[in-house]
């Protein structure tokens, strides 16, 4: 077979694993069910790999499967296209996504939507990879529209409960919004450069008119602020956290909420030509790695601190992808999906060794813990690995790939007083946030005495595919890094062409190095002092302080997002579909609808009172008939006439 023979079966595999999982999930053993769920994923990251040992010097294949749609004007083809960059996105899905399917088998055992779960999370890797293949925008917004359904069935996995129902109700709601901008981006290209190709986009760019490419590359960034969560349609994936922890780890951490990132990396030449666009998707990005992390440092729900911990890292990607380092933004992504995933999967561990029969979701509040590095070493050194690294310290992974974001934005910057150093200063204030909720999320859950009443249920130690799997990605977040960045710009090269070659000042780099490095260590051993050792000071000082309270209370509450949102938005939406459903569908609507047929009902019924069947009264009828004919004629003779 030849390597373009591979790229069909990437998403074919796990959609298969789909549709059998889907129709005989009820009947299926665990067993089975794991075998099948885990096959589909596996084989699709090795047909990666053979599809992408075939990219010879970055040459991009492509494969046709049939015509899409064949209109006046629209040809448009179900085409999958493998370049370099869409190759690392699928070795990042298919290779994460196995080992989170694997490590699957051991957090969902004895649950009773078990195959179903593997089935949600076949058709997830199938529309990820269909989103990330796709040659043409329509079919990438297939994968988009596929992830976002998949999001919904498995944040609302546990349906019985109303909290996580409401949540999956919540993230699929908040990404319609995005996703019409990108229907409306999708229109509007077609309208501009009547092909929908990305490659033919990316070509005809340059002949395009600036405010139409501007335009067009603000509504695909609205899109990407639904799907990858950044302000002000963030809201969503807090709260998707309901979900089962493998879930969180896959489509919230890993790889579906990159999925803005990587259509950014797509059009890289629109939004490289389109005026302001860039600085604007760089500013939102910096704000949001900022406002997160400032959210993140507060939260008491372990998924929850991680999930804005996602939030602002997304913030980083963008940062990158607006400043033109295209290469930069995709390595931080590949890097991120390593030790958030690893995070996250963690952070399942932890969850599930508190799972009981009463509790059997766990414990996830952080200070009903405590003292867990001894009884959980393979879990505490996962934390320790992915936590180093979504600190950005050195030499672990993340340090390699959010450190050249931080200096290129520096070393961009011309003077003080710029865009470009104001986004690095805005990135470097969220990076010490970003030490600081890390190390207080380890500190007070590995460290110290047990807090609470709870206890283990089991045995805390995490079954072998549990802590196989965080085995292996500890070991990426710690080396994943190393050497990657020159090795992945090389491998990105042919995509980006002359935007993905950048420069970062030696100046510029020391500086950054220097500051974020010895603050970054300082902060953390702070952090560590305070939390395992001045804890009850440390909230003293807080209450006793109104600044500090207050500063402590708005980011605790999220700032009140969620409730300004409900005010604004929410409330006043559902007063105007009460208002519509009373006047317009009641009133207008069904007025006309049920008024006609009422109206020559009653005529009916009128006319039917006179129908006795006595010839009397008809005689009666028809004389007066008679009279009031000649007195009409009368009038007329004397009055008319």
């Amino acid at each position: 077979m030849e390597a373009k023979d591979f790229i069909p079966l990437i998403p074919l595999l796990p959609f298969l694993g789909f549709v059998i999982l889907g129709l005989f999930w009820r009947k299926l053993p665990e067993k089975l069910a794991s075998l099948i769920g885990c096959t589909g994923p596996f084989l699709a990251f090795l047909a990666s790999i053979f599809a992408v040992r075939g990219l010879h010097e970055g040459k991009a294949l492509s494969v046709t499967l049939y015509q899409w749609i064949g209109l006046d004007g629209l040809q448009l083809n179900f085409q999958f296209f493998l370049d370099p960059l869409s190759g690392t996105l699928c070795l990042i899905v298919t290779g994460v996504g196995f080992l989170i399917h694997l490590y699957s088998i051991g957090y969902m055992h004895g649950d009773k939507g078990y195959g179903k779960y593997f089935a949600y999370l076949n058709l997830f890797t199938s529309m990820m990879l269909v989103l990330v293949l796709g040659a043409n925008l329509p079919l990438m917004f297939v994968g988009w529209e596929g992830v976002g359904l998949c999001s919904y069935l498995l944040i609302g996995f546990w349906f019985e409960d109303m909290e996580k129902s409401l949540a999956a109700q919540k993230a699929f709601i908040v990404n319609r919004v995005g996703d019409a901008a990108f229907l409306l981006g999708i229109f509007l290209s077609f309208m501009v450069f009547e092909s929908l190709d990305f490659q033919r986009i990316n070509l005809l760019a340059p002949t395009a008119e600036p405010w139409i490419l501007a335009l067009i590359g603000i509504l695909f960034f609205i899109g990407a602020t639904g799907k990858s969560a950044q302000i002000p349609l963030y809201v969503w994936l807090p709260d998707a956290m309901a979900g089962p922890t493998p879930v969180s780890a896959l489509i919230h951490a890993a790889t579906m909420v990159t999925a803005g990132v990587y259509m950014i990396g797509r059009l890289f030449n629109l939004y490289s030509l389109a005026p302001y666009v860039g600085d604007i998707v760089a500013l939102v990005g910096a704000l949001t790695a900022l406002f997160a992390a400032t959210i993140g440092i507060t939260q008491r729900d372990i998924k929850k601190i991680l999930a804005y911990s996602t939030i602002s890292q997304l913030g980083y990607m963008f940062m990158a992808m607006g400043l033109g380092a295209y290469t930069l933004g995709i390595f931080h992504l590949t890097t991120h999906a390593f030790f958030k995933a690893l995070l996250f999967l963690g952070s399942g561990a932890v969850i599930h060794a508190f799972a009981t029969k009463d509790h059997p979701h766990g414990e996830q509040d952080i200070f009903q813990m405590g003292g867990l590095g001894n009884r959980m070493p393979v879990t505490f050194f996962a934390f320790i690995a992915g936590g180093f690294s979504l600190a950005a310290l050195p030499p672990f992974s993340g340090f390699y790939s959010k450190d050249p974001i931080l200096a290129y934005a520096l070393s961009k910057g011309e003077g003080l007083v710029s865009l470009p150093t104001f986004i690095w200063l805005i990135g470097l204030v969220a990076a010490f946030f970003t030490t600081a909720y890390t190390f207080r999320m380890i500190t007070v859950v590995f460290f110290g005495k047990p807090r609470g009443k709870v206890v283990f249920s089991r045995n805390p130690h995490p079954s072998l595919p549990m802590g196989l799997v965080l085995i292996i990605l500890s070991i990426l977040s710690i080396v994943g890094g190393f050497g990657l960045e020159h090795k992945l710009a090389e491998f990105l090269g042919p995509v980006f062409g002359k935007a993905g070659h950048i420069h970062i000042s030696h100046k510029a780099h020391i500086i950054n190095l220097v500051i974020t490095s010895v603050c970054g260590v300082a902060i953390a051993v702070i952090v560590f002092i305070l939390y395992n050792y001045k804890f009850e000071d440390l909230k003293k000082h807080i209450y006793t302080h109104p600044v500090e309270w207050w500063m402590w209370f708005l980011s605790n509450k999220k700032y009140f997002v969620d409730e300004i949102y409900d005010i604004l938005v929410v409330r006043t939406v559902r007063n105007g579909a009460k208002w519509l459903l009373k006047w317009v569908d009641f009133f207008i609507i069904e007025g006309i609808v049920n008024g006609i047929p009422k109206f020559f009902r009653e005529m009916g019924s009128a006319f039917r009172m006179i129908q006795t069947g006595r010839v009397g009264q008809y005689g009666l009828f028809l004389l007066t008939g008679v009279l009031c004919l000649l007195a009409y004629i009368g009038y007329l003779a004397v009055f008319v006439f």
